[in-house]
Formats: C-alpha cells, sequence, structure tokens
C-alpha cells in the first residue's frame, strides 16, 4: 500500500513546551492507527531550538523546514513571540504562494480566569513585560481577524487534542487537496493583502515601519510585528520615524521615503490603509459592459466640451492622447479574446497613463522653476529603476508636482481641480483611485485569475476607468505635437521667419483595428521671429493643432514635454515621416544611461502570447549607434541634475 506522508510543523514559544511534548505523543498514537490507512503524519520539531532561537542562520534553517511542510500548528499561550509570529507569517506567505501549508492556530486559555492581580496602595500592580506581551497577543489576534482566519481556544492538552483531532477528521474526509483548494478559495484575498500590505517587511526580515491602519484620528503603524496607535497628524508620524532613526515607512504594498511625505500627500498616502478598495456603490448598482457601448459615456463627456466626435471608439479615443488611447483601443481591439487578464491590463495600463501624463505636464513645469525645488519623490522618479517602474506610485507624484506649483500660473489649470478633489479622502474620486490602483497592483502581482470572477471584475474596472477619464476630459483641450525640425528663412533686406516642421500627434486607427505604426499628419508653418523647441514634444492649448501653431507667439500657449516625452524619429540618422513617441522610464546610475519605453509598450507581467514587442530606449552619454542621442543625455543630465539629491 502507498503511504502518503503529511509533514506537520508545530511553532510555539518556550512555555508550551510540555504542551508540544504532548502532543507529539498524540501523533505518535494516531499513526498507529492511520497506518492501515495508508497515511502518515510526520513530526517536523526540533525541541532544542528555542535556546538559540537568536541565531539568524538557524532560523533561517528552520524557516526553510517549515516551508515544506503541508500542516503548520502555532500555539499561544501569554505572548505572540516575535519567531513565532516569523514562523507563521512564513506558513502564511508560502501558504500565499503555493496553496500550502494548511494553518492551524490555538489558543491556550487559563482553566480559572478568577486570578487576582496582586495590589499595592489599592493600584493593581501590572508587570510591564507582562502587559506587553499581553498587548501583542491582542495585536496578532486583530491580525488573524483581518484575513478571515479563525483560531481555536482551548484550555488544556485534552482539549487541543480533540479539536485537532477532528480537523483531521476533515481533513480525510475531504482529502489534503480539496481542503487546500477550498481554504485557498475562502481566504485568498485576504491573505495576499496581509502579505502585500502588512507583513512584507517581517517575513522578509526588514526593519521597517508599516502603516497598518487609519481613522481620521488614529495611525496604527506596525514596527517588527508590534503595533502602537499615533495620531494622525503628519508631525506624529515623522516623530516616530526619528525616534526609530527610520526613513521610510510602507503603505499599501509601497514603500515611501518620509522625506517626499508633506501636507500635500500626507493625508492621501495615509488614506489607502484605511479604506476599503471596493468599488463604490453607486457604481456597483450601475455597472458599465462592453455591451452597453461604455465608449459613448466618454463621448457625452466630451460633448460638454464642445469636442467634435463620432459614434465610434477610434473618434472617441484619441481625444485623449496617445499615451492613454493607445490602451483603450487595445482593449477594444482585442474583443475577440474575451475576459482575460491580458485586456483587464490594457485597462489598468490606460489609468496608469492617464496619471503619468498628468505627472509629466506638471513636472515638465516644475523642472523649469527658477529654484529648484528638493524633493523625494521626484527624486525617486528620476532614480526610477526597471523593476519598480510597473508599480511606480504617479498618483503621490501627481500630488507632490501640482503643490509644487502653487503660487504659480499653471500651464494646465484644471489640474489642480483634478487634484483637489483626488486629495479628499472623503470624495468619491479618491475612492475609485484606490479601487482602480489596488487591482492594477494585483495584477502586477499575478495575483488575477481568469475564473468565472474575471469578467465581474473586467466590468467594475471599466466602469471605474470611465468615471476616471471623465473627470479627465479636459484633456481634450490640449493637442500633443512633435516639432521635427525647425529652419531658418531668411536673405538680406527680409523678415526673418522660422519654419516649423511638425507632426499632429493624432492616434489614426481604421475600423475596429490599430495600424502598426504611429501616424501623424506632418506639415509646417512659418512664423516670423518665433523660434520655439526643435526635435521636441510641444502640448498645446486648442483643440485645433493648426489654430494652436499660428498663435505659438504667445508663450503661455504651449510648453515642452521634452525629454520627459521624445520624438525618437527625430533623432534618427535617416529622417522618418512617422514619429515615435517614448517616455522617460527612469535611470540606470551605474551605466550612466537614462531609459525611455514606447508609448504602446505592455509593461505589466502578462503571458507574452500574441504581445506587441516591446520596445526600449537606453540614452548613454555615448552612444555609438545613434551619435545624436549624445546631446539628448547632456540635455537630461544638465536639466535634472538639480533635482537629485545628493544622499540617495
Amino acid at each position: 500500500m502507498k503511504t502518503d506522508t503529511l509533514k506537520i510543523f508545530i511553532a510555539s514559544s518556550a512555555e508550551l513546551e510540555q504542551d508540544r511534548k504532548a502532543f507529539r505523543e498524540l501523533l505518535s498514537v494516531e499513526n498507529d492507527r492511520l497506518h492501515y490507512k495508508g497515511v502518515y503524519l510526520e513530526l517536523v520539531q526540533w525541541e532544542y531550538f528555542f535556546n538559540a532561537i537568536s541565531q539568524n542562520s538557524k532560523q533561517d534553517d528552520y524557516n526553510e523546514k517549515l516551508k515544506e511542510c503541508d500542516i503548520v500548528i502555532c500555539l499561544f499561550y501569554t505572548k505572540a513571540g516575535k519567531y513565532t509570529q516569523l514562523e507563521f507569517d512564513t506558513a502564511l506567505k508560502q501558504f500565499n504562494d503555493t496553496g500550502a501549508p494548511l494553518i492551524y492556530t490555538y489558543f491556550k486559555e487559563p482553566e480559572s480566569t478568577n486570578t487576582a492581580q496582586p495590589v499595592i496602595n489599592n493600584v493593581p500592580e501590572t508587570d510591564p513585560v507582562a502587559e506587553q506581551c499581553r498587548q501583542d497577543l491582542i495585536s496578532f489576534k486583530k491580525r488573524l481577524g483581518d484575513i478571515g482566519h479563525f483560531y481555536t481556544r482551548y484550555i488544556n492538552i485534552d482539549s487541543l487534542k480533540l479539536q485537532f483531532l477532528q480537523q483531521l477528521d476533515i481533513l480525510q474526509d475531504k482529502g489534503f487537496p480539496k481542503l487546500q483548494e477550498e481554504v485557498r478559495n475562502e481566504t485568498k484575498e485576504a491573505v495576499t493583502n496581509y502579505i502585500n500590505n502588512i507583513n512584507t517587511a517581517n517575513v522578509l526580515g526588514n526593519n521597517n515601519i508599516v502603516i497598518q491602519g487609519v481613522t481620521d484620528s488614529v495611525i496604527t503603524v506596525n514596527v517588527n510585528g508590534k503595533t502602537e496607535e499615533i495620531m494622525n497628524e503628519l508631525g506624529a508620524m515623522r516623530a516616530v520615524l526619528e525616534k526609530l532613526s527610520m526613513k521610510s515607512f510602507q503603505a499599501d504594498g509601497k514603500e515611501y521615503d518620509m522625506n517626499g511625505i508633506d501636507k500635500s500627500n500626507f493625508a492621501f498616502v495615509m488614506g489607502r490603509a484605511g479604506q476599503n478598495k471596493n468599488l463604490p456603490d453607486e457604481l456597483k448598482d450601475n455597472l458599465l459592459s462592453e455591451d452597453s457601448k461604455w465608449f459613448l459615456s466618454l463621448q457625452l463627456e466630451l460633448k460638454k466640451k464642445k469636442v467634435t466626435y463620432g459614434e465610434t471608439p477610434n473618434t472617441i479615443f484619441p481625444h485623449f492622447g496617445w499615451l492613454i488611447e493607445a490602451y483603450l483601443q487595445k482593449f477594444v481591439t482585442l474583443t475577440y479574446l474575451g475576459p482575460t487578464i491580458r485586456r483587464l491590463s490594457f485597462l489598468a495600463e490606460a489609468y496608469q497613463s492617464s496619471l503619468r501624463f498628468l505627472c509629466f505636464v506638471q513636472l515638465s513645469q516644475v523642472l523649469q522653476l527658477e529654484k529648484k525645488p528638493q524633493h523625494a519623490a521626484i527624486n525617486q522618479f528620476i532614480k526610477l529603476e526597471k523593476a519598480e517602474l510597473a508599480l511606480f506610485d504617479y498618483s503621490n507624484l501627481l500630488l507632490v508636482t501640482t503643490d509644487l506649483l502653487q503660487g504659480t500660473e499653471p500651464f494646465m489649470p484644471e489640474i489642480k481641480e483634478f487634484v483637489e478633489e483626488l486629495s479628499d479622502t472623503h470624495s468619491d474620486l479618491y475612492s475609485i483611485n484606490l479601487f482602480l490602483e489596488n487591482n492594477r497592483n494585483k495584477v502586477v502581482n499575478k495575483m488575477i485569475d481568469e475564473d468565472d470572477q474575471l469578467p465581474t471584475l473586467i466590468n467594475e474596472y471599466l466602469t471605474a476607468l470611465v468615471s476616471w477619464l471623465k473627470k479627465l476630459t479636459f484633456i481634450s483641450q490640449y493637442k500633443m505635437v512633435s516639432i521635427r525640425d525647425i529652419k531658418l528663412e531668411y536673405r538680406m533686406g527680409s523678415v526673418v521667419q522660422f519654419e516649423h516642421v511638425y507632426g499632429e500627434l493624432n492616434g489614426v486607427y481604421k475600423e475596429g483595428v490599430s495600424v502598426d505604426e504611429d501616424a501623424s499628419k506632418e506639415t509646417s508653418i512659418s512664423i516670423e521671429g518665433v523660434y520655439t523647441f526643435n526635435q521636441s514634444i510641444l502640448l498645446m492649448k486648442g483643440k485645433n493643432v493648426e489654430m494652436s501653431m499660428e498663435n505659438i507667439r504667445e508663450r503661455d500657449s504651449y510648453i515642452s514635454l521634452s525629454p520627459l516625452i521624445i520624438d525618437l524619429s527625430v533623432y534618427s540618422e535617416i529622417p522618418k515621416q512617422t514619429p515615435e513617441i517614448f517616455f522617460y522610464t527612469g535611470q540606470d546610475a551605474s551605466k550612466k544611461q537614462y531609459n525611455y519605453a514606447n508609448y504602446r509598450n505592455e509593461l505589466l507581467p502578462i503571458n507574452d502570447n500574441g504581445r506587441d514587442v516591446n520596445k526600449e530606449l537606453n540614452v548613454r552619454s555615448s552612444n555609438i549607434n545613434q551619435p545624436s542621442l549624445d546631446t539628448l543625455h547632456t540635455d537630461l543630465d544638465d536639466l535634472l541634475k538639480p533635482f537629485k539629491s545628493k544622499d540617495k
């Protein structure tokens, strides 16, 4: 007979040594009975391990043994010790990744709860250490509740044995794989949120602060497994980090440099850990779907802006600009794929690209400020690494850059009004942002399955995205133009003229199918005495590019988005007629290299089948194959240097 071995790991502090020994004896007895059924319970237990628990290498070995087990049993009594919590977190992370081990938690309670505390001068004497252990135990139970994990109480070893044998019977009746799958399905979202938002620092052994919960008055912070409450104030948060000599904290699965947190984004960032991330009820009750011609909802909003539009997606999406429309069009074009994660990723990238575009508009102005501001959020953006790009927090950067433009006449004043609403943690726009951001993060972290729940999620995401984009229809009042070349037209005795050769950046699509290459309408206009920016992307006020070009004499009628956005075709040794739009994605400092990605790139980690080829551009100080990029590198160095903090 084939024997199935179930490895069982027991984690507890030294105070429960006798209970562990009694549990081991129970498994011996059970093995005598179960071996007839082809089941063997193997106990993984290093009895004297706790004497050397502080040795990190030993703990690492212990954790590796734990990951090999099918069942993990955690016993608690008067405290939830750091290492027992670490073992629980390790098991939970392994369960999140693989579906095993199954985790059981048992909390021992005294047989009598009437034990009185000693009293001195009518004041109960409280042992500070015991009180801290009690608080740790309460906090850990709360964490279990947050992930929907139901722990079991026991009074003595006999009750522990009885309750575990009941669980063992359930396991035998259903079979380990089936029970494993049921538990995983029931707790999947809560567990993954727990792993990403709360205990990443503990599992990995980092020394960091994690924002665990937020109310209007209080922030709950978790420091290496211990929780405490502080006032929901910027000064209080700074004081905690200064006291612990820390510079960063984690919130909602992202790490933030405290130097990058100020009055402009404090409530926004903290609120992410304090609110649920579900679709607002009003939207959930009025879900859009692909069958409902959802793009017509955007059409009606454009009508309010007096924008010329058509009845099909390819006549509506271009009003949102290349960086956004590309993904909307991909979503529609690949309808035949059905409700797939890849198509969900297009909606997620349309959302991310909208934030990126707004950030580029604000950053372009910040970079030109006479007094160059030092800010950690800007520094983080400049030094972005490829591994950080997919999860970069453009929402936070948008709030920061908009605040830095206070006191100026912003080029796109509508952004300020949008940001004011986004910053209000009680607004629908803030809730929509949380939903869009949270589910995009799930796509990035491969936490969404292609199951029967995916179609509903896509409809929910689509509904939220349309509501989001309706708030951004002011983008339609601005047009992007690639200034490909500027030629001097002058003869002795004549007026100095500059001929601006430009490409109008409007995405052009055939009905239902996007063209393979970017498309534009190239033309030129001769303007007296006005030279703008050669080889650059201009953002111009006005719905009509030709009229905007004629008004180019007005310096406040446009801004240059370069070098954050560039047209690679103008740097080509062989002149090209088609723009190739790339956007800034960070740098590789070790190579003295700046990085760009094509605006159509699919940056999320989705199955590669059928994916467009992602195009990247690396700009070095010396570009042998494309020497014209040397100048771009110099321009980037000069422009970004004042914004790079010296301590990073």
